[in-house]
């Protein structure tokens, strides 16, 4: 025999879960989109540019990706 107690409670409490309503993600996008808006021209290509980078890296160590400065810190 089993000594669980069973438990009544809604299976569905709408001030639990406040994010999954319509609001929460309309204020999820407005925060985005105002994270966007401030960041300037040159974030943008400053970031795009690390990232062609680290790709640039994984390329040429065949799929493998270190970081010669962590790799000198640690070993």
């Amino acid at each position: 025999e089993c000594r669980f107690t069973e438990l009544h409670h809604p299976l569905y409490s709408s001030d639990l879960a406040p994010c999954d309503s319509s609001f929460g993600k309309n204020l999820k996008r407005i925060c985005l989109d105002e994270y966007i808006a401030s960041k300037s021209p040159s974030f943008y290509l400053i970031t795009t540019g690390s990232v062609r980078e680290k790709w640039r890296e994984v390329v040429e160590n065949n799929g493998e990706y270190f970081n010669d400065w962590l790799f000198v810190l640690f070993f």
